[in-house]
């Protein structure tokens, strides 16, 4: 029987993470209306200044949220009991590989055979098979295997590297030598890594919760009408 507590835990850590992804994802979501709402603006003086400082600020706060996402587990963790543990999508896929033998074919139908019942055991086997599959990367496997796991794990970093590196020279410490800094970082690299997060996390609250998490940003946060009216 899969292991109740270290479930609980999973599923603990994922609806931090959701709740960090929904308000990065809505943060891009603003950031990508403003850019639409001033393009017609481009050459003109309306709310230059204005502009400027949002994009600035938007820069500084999404690169610190995936920057906190991908941080990795501390060495010094006390065995128990310690609220400054850091919980990041990459310390629970390390969590997840440490004990990957809980991540079974056999627990992911049992829960979805749980969760729907009312469509008959056939339907759920199928749902729990694909999504099993999706998190796989492969058919027919028992379970995740630690190198899957860490296949992902590499993929996050590699997507936040550079905005980690931005994070680390810049918004958190004040680079001596400005030539270590590296090319300006695109937006493109910033949306890439956000990209990355949000599948990583779909895909593993698949597994770990039985639950399709799409859609993070609620149409009712948009913000385009409040931006024509300054940029109309």
């Amino acid at each position: 029987m899969a292991n109740r507590k270290l479930f609980a835990k999973w599923s603990r850590w994922l609806d931090q993470i959701k709740n960090e992804l929904i308000e990065l994802v809505v943060q891009q979501r603003h950031f990508h209306e403003l850019q639409d709402t001033i393009a017609p603006h481009v050459g003109e003086d309306t709310g230059v200044e204005l502009a400027r400082w949002i994009a600035q600020a938007y820069y500084a706060y999404a690169c610190l949220a995936v920057r906190r996402l991908v941080e990795g587990p501390k060495s010094n963790v006390p065995k128990k009991g310690d609220p400054k543990l850091t919980i990041s999508l990459v310390v629970l896929l390390e969590d997840l590989a440490t004990n990957n033998s809980e991540l079974i074919r056999a627990r992911t139908r049992r829960l979805y055979l749980r969760h729907m019942r009312h469509l008959g055991d056939d339907v759920a086997i199928r749902a729990a098979d694909r999504d099993f599959d999706q998190v796989a990367r492969k058919k027919r496997g028992r379970e995740i295997s630690v190198s899957r796991i860490k296949r992902d794990i590499a993929s996050i970093r590699k997507a936040a590297k550079r905005i980690k590196r931005r994070v680390d020279k810049v918004y958190a410490h004040t680079e001596r030598d400005r030539r270590r800094i590296g090319k300006p970082l695109r937006l493109v690299e910033i949306d890439a890594a956000i990209k990355t997060l949000v599948e990583m996390h779909r895909l593993y609250a698949l597994l770990i919760q039985g639950r399709d998490v799409r859609g993070l940003a609620p149409a009712e946060f948009e913000i385009s009408s409040d931006l024509r009216k300054i940029w109309p």
